[in-house]
């Protein structure tokens, strides 16, 4: 795919949800094991990482915002 827009249409989403769910594919590790876990705060959800407009590129800061919060 040479862009988010094609995989959108591929998957028959739209552009904006799939540029959304992209971020996910960037959490950090410790992030990703808790959710595999189950052991993430209750009020952690896809919906809200998916959401969440400020997430952090760098893991750490990833994890201080999203599991302090």
């Amino acid at each position: 795919m040479r862009s988010i827009e094609e995989i959108a249409e591929r998957e028959r989403v739209g552009a904006r949800y799939m540029r959304r769910l992209m971020r996910l594919a960037f959490l950090a590790p410790k992030i990703v094991e808790m959710i595999a876990a189950g052991s993430q705060p209750p009020d952690l959800t896809a919906e809200v990482l998916a959401e969440r407009i400020d997430l952090p590129l760098y893991w750490t800061e990833q994890e201080r915002v999203v599991l302090v919060s």
